[in-house]
């Protein structure tokens, strides 16, 4: 009878017990993989390259031989004519991204543990800030006299300014591929490109009018030039 009761007693005893054990082996069972998981991910961005002069792609496909990513993109975003040349040991993602993409127009994204997506940055992304161009020059007549007032205006825009006193003027245009006209009451207008006005001491001259008007005689509300004309005319 009393051996019954010790039985009934270590059997009531031992079933709290052994749920303590299972706890205790599930979470060190939990504990092993969570580092083995870490383990493998830490792994991953441990990448080792030594490239030189190649293409992109062949960068990725460096990396994806090495078993650490896989890439996805398309081939029309990738530039053509960029090379890059990479050395580098124990790097991360990152690191090596930061500088096979940094004079592209490309960004990556890691879409869970080992897969990244390239994708190309919307336009309005690629600059903080849109580019511009200073031009600063001086407006003469044909004797170098400066033009008080010419306008310079970005074609195409409303940007535009004047000369001051000693003809001289500063514009900001958006692109070197901008064109300038300058122009002046009484004087040829005059068209340059951005690209072509980058000198220091850069001087536009200003043809007057008049000297076009040389050789044209008026008849009626009209001009005729003085070889055109025939007959006298009073």
């Amino acid at each position: 009878m009393e051996k019954n009761r010790r039985l009934l007693s270590f059997g009531s005893t031992s079933l709290p017990l052994k749920c303590l054990l299972l706890v205790k082996f599930n979470v060190i069972l939990f504990c092993i993989f969570s580092l083995q998981s870490f383990a493998d991910i830490n792994a991953q961005d441990n990448i080792s390259l030594s490239l030189h002069n190649v293409e992109i792609t062949k960068v990725f496909k460096a990396i994806e031989d090495q078993g650490k990513y896989r890439f996805v993109y398309k081939n029309e975003i990738i530039p053509a004519n960029n090379h890059v040349s990479i050395e580098v040991k124990n790097a991360t993602l990152e690191d090596v991204m930061e500088i096979v993409l940094q004079k592209t127009s490309l960004t990556f994204k890691k879409v869970n543990t080992n897969l990244v997506v390239i994708s190309a940055v919307p336009s309005e992304d690629k600059s903080t800030a849109p580019f511009a161009l200073s031009i600063s020059g001086k407006v003469t007549n044909e004797n170098g006299e400066p033009l008080i007032g010419a306008t310079i205006e970005e074609k195409g825009t409303s940007n535009k300014t004047v000369t001051k006193t000693d003809g001289s003027f500063t514009i900001t245009v958006a692109t070197d591929k901008s064109v300038l006209v300058i122009s002046y009451v009484g004087y040829t207008p005059k068209e340059m490109p951005a690209s072509a006005m980058q000198n220091a001491n850069l001087v536009v001259r200003l043809a007057s009018t008049s000297q076009d008007m040389d050789n044209v005689i008026v008849v009626g509300y009209g001009r005729q030039k003085k070889e055109s004309v025939v007959a006298a005319i009073t």
